[in-house]
């Protein structure tokens, strides 16, 4: 599964713009890719959030097809030291999204989450 989340805010003001989450996911080779998610959201929200909301789509989606092992393919360093490292948190709300992420992880056999280079995850982010 790869996952990508794009962020647009006006002139710079954190407070206004929108975001957008993309996400897909292959399963055995041969088979045709599934587009998971692709999602403008309504306001904006900081990287983590959409890094952590694409992530969940993706679960969800997984485990909705009976996913028994599942690769997480990710270029956010902040959110993958936080899931593998459990980095402490102070955002209530970042805290809340990681303890999700890893109540989906529970539900599958095998979870791999792996860094990449932000140029790798192409396709989600033309998605998102």
């Amino acid at each position: 599964m790869f996952f990508k989340s794009v962020l647009f805010s006006d002139a710079g003001e954190l407070s206004s713009g929108c975001s957008g989450i993309g996400v897909v996911m292959e399963r055995s080779p041969g088979a045709p890719v599934i587009q998971v998610s692709e999602k403008k959201l309504d306001l904006y929200v900081v990287e983590s959030v959409a890094e952590y909301l694409a992530s969940m789509d993706g679960l969800v989606e997984a485990l909705m097809n009976n996913a028994l092992l599942v690769f997480e393919f990710m270029d956010s360093r902040i959110v993958y030291d936080q899931i593998i490292h459990g980095e402490r948190l102070e955002n209530q709300l970042l805290i809340a999204m990681r303890q999700r992420v890893l109540e989906h992880v529970s539900n599958v056999e095998s979870f791999v989450l792996k860094l990449v280079p932000s140029i790798e995850p192409e396709r989600p982010s033309r998605l998102a």
